[in-house]
């Protein structure tokens, strides 16, 4: 199963409990009470997480405490940008007056925003239904991608599996190392972006023992493949796996530095 990944920003806390709850509530009403909901609070780290990895949905303030008053220099604004750029869809939840512009709207058409809502008129059920269908729309088109993929390819599991030789397993064991240089990262990583737990794969022993291990349970169960990309969409910017993965993965590019309704 698709492991969801949704960016929250919101700097209010009393609007971060409010869309967290309802989130957890669209992910529950299509079957993905598990998923990830990421909070981030200020626009620097959003940004900044934007540029790091993907993900399926963006849930965001326009204002984020800025007092400026053209819709241009709002830094939310500013993430609705980025997230256009990377194909990642975005409801936009605002109270923020220069919201409600006809300025900000064609804006939201011109970068495909799915909805928006008004914090002063928020209507829970339609924010909701509003999830759901962009995260709904999100799988089905996973979904067929891999179907596509499996009637050119066959399945991926046999077609592409990967048989490590020994520099090859110790590169990949020292790219992880330096991707994920503590157990929390590595887990985390593993958890996000795969949906596994690190305890049931090693022992949390020396950190460059349970990455051997975990390398070692990747290539017998045949998910080496796997591991490389979650990897490198986790940490893009890192330079050890972006060589690992240009070794080991079919057409793997390298990742460039990066510094209603209407």
């Amino acid at each position: 199963m698709t492991h969801l990944r949704i960016l929250l920003v919101e700097d209010d806390p009393n609007w971060q409990k409010i869309l967290d709850s309802k989130i957890h509530s669209a992910l529950e009403g299509i079957g993905h009470s598990e998923d990830t909901i990421k909070l981030v609070k200020t626009f620097a780290e959003a940004y900044d997480i934007l540029q790091k990895s993907h993900w399926h949905l963006l849930v965001t303030d326009i204002g984020l405490k800025d007092s400026s008053i053209s819709r241009r220099q709002k830094l939310g604004v500013q993430l609705v940008e980025l997230a256009s750029q990377q194909r990642i869809p975005v409801i936009v939840v605002s109270g923020t007056p220069v919201v409600n512009t006809q300025d900000i709207r064609d804006f939201f058409k011109e970068h495909d925003v799915s909805d928006y809502f008004k914090k002063g008129t928020f209507d829970n059920k339609n924010f909701i239904k509003a999830v759901q269908a962009v995260l709904q729309k999100q799988l089905q088109t996973l979904s067929t991608t891999k179907e596509i993929f499996h009637t050119f390819h066959g399945d991926l599991n046999q077609q592409y599996t990967i048989k490590l030789f020994g520099e090859q397993r110790k590169k990949l064991q020292e790219a992880l190392i330096h991707a994920f240089p503590s157990l929390a990262l590595l887990e985390q990583m593993l958890s996000f972006e795969l949906n596994k737990n690190l305890d049931t794969i090693a022992a949390k022993n020396d950190l460059k023992d349970v990455v051997f291990n975990l390398i070692k349970t990747a290539e017998a169960q045949g998910w080496v493949e796997e591991l490389v990309r979650a990897a490198r969409e986790s940490n893009p910017g890192n330079l050890s796996l972006q060589a690992i993965a240009q070794e080991l993965l079919p057409n793997h590019q390298v990742t460039p530095s990066v510094k209603d309704k209407f």
